[in-house]
């Protein structure tokens, strides 16, 4: 039987991640690129990644209007939010004492994803 063609995505989107793991973070935690820019500008590591989230969909928006990049396209801009989800998925997992959808800064990312659709994108 055939492999979904999403598998090949999630490869990627593994070695992405394990890459800039390697490149970002500290031998043994995948999150303390996150964790140290808490430390650093006085967030929860959660509202860390929602900022990363919210750069990368604005970075997302830039690209659908119309601006040609010169450096990261919008498959790489995708590929970085979705490693971002399941990087925050995976915090949230290991430190969380509440469900993620109960999670304040949960609260927050739902209200801006909300606005940024009824902004809208640029249709096709």
């Amino acid at each position: 039987m055939p492999e979904h063609p999403v598998t090949y995505v999630f490869q990627d989107l593994t070695n992405l991640v394990e890459a800039k793991a390697h490149d970002y973070a500290d031998d043994g935690n995948v999150f303390s690129n996150f964790e140290g820019a808490a430390r650093l500008t006085g967030l929860s590591p959660a509202q860390v990644f929602h900022v990363m989230l919210g750069i990368k969909m604005e970075r997302i928006r830039q690209l659908m209007s119309g601006k040609n990049p010169k450096f990261e396209s919008i498959e790489d801009s995708l590929m970085d939010l979705a490693n971002y989800a399941a990087l925050w998925i995976a915090w949230e997992r290991q430190y969380s004492t509440v469900p993620l959808e109960h999670a304040p800064s949960f609260q927050v990312l739902t209200t801006t994803v909300e606005d940024a659709i009824l902004r809208g994108l640029p249709e096709d």
